[in-house]
Formats: structure tokens, sequence, C-alpha cells
């Protein structure tokens, strides 16, 4: 698959998850259980699972490299 179609396909994916998450809201479903839903689903799309204090340390660095 070509990085075009690819980032085609995480862009839809990542619409569908919103998309859901409205629908959620239009359903009158619980606001914050349908972010956080919608987040960890965007974070399994993206291959970016939270990782307590790797952000931190990932910023820490940037700075202290100056970058």
């Amino acid at each position: 698959m070509t990085d075009a179609l690819e980032a085609h396909d995480i862009v839809a994916d990542i619409r569908d998850a919103i998309r859901d998450h409205h629908q959620a809201l239009d359903l009158r479903e619980n606001g914050g259980d349908s972010a956080w839903r919608t987040i960890k689903r965007i974070e399994q799309i993206l291959e970016m699972p939270w990782t307590q204090g790797a952000e931190q340390a990932r910023r820490a660095e940037k700075i202290k490299v100056g970058k």
C-alpha cells in the first residue's frame, strides 16, 4: 500500500471514530465515556497507545536538545 493510500485509510478510520462519537452524543450516551472510547480508538488507529511518562520524557529530551 502506498503512503498516500495508507494516509487516506487512516483519515477515514479517524473520521469514522468521530462519527461514532457524534452518534453516541445524539443517542444521549455519556459524553465522557464516548470521548474516552473515541480517543482509545484513535490511539489504536495511529498506533500511539498511551504509556505513562513517555510523552513527558520525549518533551524533556526535546527541550534538552533544543528542538
